[in-house]
C-alpha cells in the first residue's frame, strides 16, 4: 500500500496525491483571493479575482487573472504578494503611461494593463515553489 498525502484545495474539496506523484511532480500553489483597493468601496471602483486557488508545476508560466471596474478611464492597478507569516509586499504597478516593478520582482513577474478589456493579469514566468503565496490585485482610480 502506497502512503497518501492529502492537500486541501478548496474548503469543500480534497485532492489526494500519492507519495510517488508528489515527489515526481514538484508543483506550485499560488493563492489569490478577493482583492482590496485604495478607493471607497463601491460598485464603480472594484477589482475581482475570480479563482480562489491555482495549482501548477514548477517551471511553468502562471497567469493570475484580475478584472477591474473604474470610474477613471486610466486607473492605476497594483499587484501585491503575501508570503506565509509576512505582511503584503508591493510587486508591481501598471497605468496608462508607465509601469513599475519592485526590484526583486523585475525578472520573472509582469503584467499588462488592458483598458479595453479592463484586465491586468499577473504573469509569473518560470514559477518556483517559493512563489507560493497570496497574490492581491489592487486599484487606485
Amino acid at each position: 500500500i502506497m502512503p497518501v498525502i492529502k492537500k486541501r484545495i478548496f474548503a469543500s474539496h480534497i485532492k489526494t496525491l500519492d507519495i510517488k506523484q508528489r515527489i515526481s511532480m514538484t508543483f506550485i500553489i499560488a493563492h489569490w483571493r478577493f482583492c482590496f483597493f485604495f478607493a471607497e468601496k463601491n460598485k464603480e471602483n472594484s477589482v475581482n479575482q475570480s479563482e480562489d486557488e491555482l495549482v501548477d508545476f514548477e517551471g511553468n508560466a502562471i497567469i493570475i487573472k484580475c478584472n477591474y471596474t473604474a470610474t477613471d478611464p486610466f486607473p492605476y492597478l497594483y499587484w501585491y504578494v503575501q508570503y506565509v507569516n509576512e505582511a503584503p509586499q508591493y510587486l508591481l504597478r501598471r497605468d496608462r503611461n508607465s509601469e513599475d516593478n519592485a526590484p526583486r520582482f523585475k525578472d520573472r513577474f509582469s503584467a499588462t494593463l488592458d483598458n479595453e478589456k479592463k484586465t491586468v493579469p499577473l504573469l509569473i514566468n518560470n514559477a518556483q515553489i517559493f512563489d507560493s503565496a497570496v497574490y492581491y490585485c489592487a486599484l487606485r482610480p
